[in-house]
């Protein structure tokens, strides 16, 4: 089975890497992906610091280890396939030229640091399916501007959104119960927490020192 993690290499042309030639990788990066009887996990810290570009997903994945893809600095674009139903912590920390990401349909969780420090990260899709945002998971995402949280997140973790500079304007739903310390802190940008009707003092409850850029949706 092919997995097609396109490998960039020196002389600009790309490489198909595939289960059997995992031993090609370096020392630290010699783990495999693991076939169950029913499910596919791509272990962790397999592609740390890889040079990978694109992903082509395994057929049937379900599974994503800590820090599977951490440190690529040439993933540009991750949309996760709807059979994956668990992403490991860091999964993909400080993948510096990471713009997109898509999340599963089938997870309940954003991993503690998932796309921490991934500088020019522009667009994060959250799904209906999202249950709890982790600790630290978009911190010092340099280039979010805008982030809606959908309904259904029951709570977003410490410090979350920290450090997004560029971070004007987030929306939470009604379903948000708990929201840990410093979830927004140093956004200095941010001017707007959209809420819906009703929900304003609730939310300042939880964000008591956003109260003025807490506001209820028209």
């Amino acid at each position: 089975m092919i997995i097609s993690i396109i490998m960039k290499k020196e002389n600009n042309k790309s490489t198909n890497l595939s289960e059997d030639i995992f031993s090609s990788l370096p020392t630290t990066n010699k783990q495999s992906i693991r076939r169950g009887k029913t499910d596919v996990c791509i272990e962790a810290g397999t592609f740390i610091e890889t040079d990978i570009e694109h992903i082509d997903w395994p057929e049937g994945i379900t599974h994503i280890g800590h820090d599977a893809f951490a440190h690529c600095g040439n993933l540009e674009t991750v949309i996760i396939p709807d059979t994956v139903t668990k992403v490991g912590e860091r999964a993909f920390i400080e993948c510096l030229s990471l713009r997109t990401i898509s999340f599963s349909r089938s997870m309940l969780e954003i991993p503690l640091g998932c796309c921490a420090e991934c500088l020019v990260l522009e667009t994060v899709n959250i799904p209906s399916n999202i249950r709890h945002i982790g600790y630290d998971a978009f911190v010092k995402c340099l280039r979010l501007q805008t982030v809606t949280i959908p309904e259904g997140v029951i709570s977003i973790g410490e410090g979350a959104f920290s450090y997004c500079d560029k971070l004007a304007t987030i929306f939470l739903p009604a379903s948000v119960k708990e929201i840990g310390e410093d979830v927004f802190y140093s956004c200095d940008a941010l001017q707007e927490i959209i809420v819906p009707k009703g929900c304003k003092e609730k939310c300042v409850e939880m964000l008591p020192n956003w109260r003025e850029q807490i506001k209820e949706e028209e």
